[in-house]
């Protein structure tokens, strides 16, 4: 697959991502002339975001009019993991992006497997099992331990509004135990066929107990399954230290 294409997959992605946060009852989307702008309805808490920015074909004064705007919200922003040339100089404070740091590192990086280039995986540990969530009481659990250990405690994904997107089966989502305790989750994004990975969280009592491997493999197993050609995923931290051990690769 043409890389270029596998980057606009993980585009895509990040796009996606931002969209289930905000098909939520509790959450709205507001879709402006040159961006999308998620937040939570009215004393409900949920994640504020801007994406989907679009100013290829403005004049270089509406431009900057409409960056100033988008900024002046002081929420997060999705630039897009591949920012074009003309949306570059706007990212982040508007200082020119460094060369990228030697990889493994801190920075955020989009990542890919393709099913042609996946590898045996091993054997999950006797004192791990993964449970594909099936009902609301294990999506509950779900999204406590995802909302703790990636957010803090500040609920970005909401433990029974959310629900419905993974009844609908666009959000798949498992569940991993380290005898018989729920130690990580992960989860798998549906994009017409694309998949993308997201939500690998482990408890900090969990670590380096095989709980985040499991659950990777968990995930990138069933999307194969289902016939996925690609998975791709937005990596930072620690979690870029073990994709590339699964057969992912930075692009």
């Amino acid at each position: 697959m043409n890389p270029q294409i596998i980057r606009s997959h993980i585009d895509e992605g990040g796009t996606f991502y931002l969209d289930i946060l905000g098909k939520s009852e509790h959450m709205e989307t507001e879709q402006r002339p040159h961006y999308t702008l998620i937040h939570p309805k009215k004393g409900y808490h949920g994640g504020t975001s801007i994406y989907n920015i679009q100013i290829e074909h403005l004049p270089e004064l509406e431009a900057l009019r409409l960056i100033q705007e988008i900024k002046s919200y002081k929420e997060h922003i999705f630039w897009g993991m591949y920012p074009s040339g003309r949306l570059m100089p706007y990212v982040g404070e508007g200082e020119p992006r460094p060369e990228p740091l030697p990889e493994p590192n801190e920075e955020e990086a989009g990542m890919a497997l393709l099913a042609a280039e996946k590898a045996e995986y091993p054997r999950t540990p006797n004192h791990i099992t993964v449970h594909k969530v099936n009902n609301a009481e294990d999506f509950k659990l779900w999204a406590l331990l995802c909302n703790f250990v990636i957010h803090q405690g500040y609920p970005i994904i909401h433990p029974e509004l959310h629900y419905p997107v993974c009844q609908e089966g666009i959000l798949t989502c498992f569940n991993v135990s380290d005898q018989g305790t729920l130690a990580g989750v992960s989860s798998l994004l549906n994009h017409n066929g694309v998949f993308s990975l997201e939500f690998v969280a482990v408890s900090d009592a969990f670590r380096r107990r095989g709980v985040a491997t499991a659950a990777v493999i968990a995930a990138v197993e069933h999307a194969f399954a289902q016939g996925a050609e690609l998975i791709t995923v937005r990596s930072i931290g620690k979690s870029k230290y073990l994709l590339p051990k699964l057969g992912f690769r930075i692009y």
